[in-house]
């Protein structure tokens, strides 16, 4: 499992969400922004994570099971009909 470097210090986390609450800008590919981790967790169900580049990579995740959001800049996509609840 990757994780996040030690000396991170969290300054924002997005509202917990379901699948049918998702902000549309999460359920398309895009890319992250230099500087910026990221960790995704669910609470409840399952999400596939894709990291589209510059290795693509499918990542299911769970709530035993969480994502990182890794630099440098990724282009992402994420699938989210199983997740019930989760946030990221």
């Amino acid at each position: 499992m990757k994780t996040l470097p030690l000396n991170l210090v969290p300054y924002k986390r997005t509202a917990e969400v379901t699948n049918v609450s998702v902000p549309s800008g999460l359920l398309y590919a895009y890319q992250t922004r230099e500087e910026v981790w990221g960790k995704i967790v669910v609470f409840e169900g399952a999400l596939t994570y894709r990291i589209l580049e510059p290795v693509a990579e499918e990542i299911s995740l769970a709530p035993s099971h969480y994502g990182v959001i890794e630099q440098p800049p990724v282009r992402l996509g994420r699938q989210v009909e199983n997740m019930l609840h989760g946030f990221s």
